[in-house]
């Protein structure tokens, strides 16, 4: 009975896990997923985005996520048109959620050094280094739930 119970115990503990991880080497297998698992994404990722990661939580609610691409005149164009943000509070939600930033994430220390463009697009903040083809970004705190889940309003 022992056994059982300590299996049962790890199940459930691992059940349980804090953050939701999603892990694409390539764009045909990131768009093979549902509707909830790509809300997770900002909707402006292309076909020629690779190395796709997000990391997130209902609870607390936040979404740590990184691609990379190669065609640099695509998101150059979004980045020239939406509306900029400055580092700063680019940095205040990343040190909201530092306990659950993962290690692959922009190092809180290196943000200043980078020479980033930082812009808000629908509700996420992306970060784009004009050194690297990489858009770091994370959830805003002006969420639209609606986004992520059916409601009788956006069916």
């Amino acid at each position: 009975m022992k056994k059982y119970s300590l299996l049962f115990l790890i199940i459930y503990l691992t059940s349980c896990s804090k953050n939701y991880k999603q892990n694409y080497d390539n764009y045909k297998d990131f768009s093979k997923q549902n509707q909830r698992g790509k809300g997770w994404f900002p909707s402006l990722i292309s076909n020629d985005a690779f190395n796709l990661k997000s990391s997130s939580s209902l609870d607390p609610f936040h979404d740590f996520g990184v691609f990379e691409y190669t065609n640099e005149i695509y998101y150059d164009s979004i980045f020239k048109d939406e509306v900029k943000i400055s580092i700063s509070e680019f940095e205040k939600i990343i040190k909201n959620n530092i306990e659950s930033k993962p290690s692959w994430f922009l190092n809180i220390v290196d943000i200043k050094k980078k020479d980033l463009k930082v812009i808000k697009y629908e509700n996420f903040i992306l970060a784009k280094s004009n050194d690297e083809k990489k858009i770091h970004f994370v959830l805003s705190n002006g969420v639209n739930f609606d986004r992520l889940r059916k409601t009788p309003q956006n069916q």
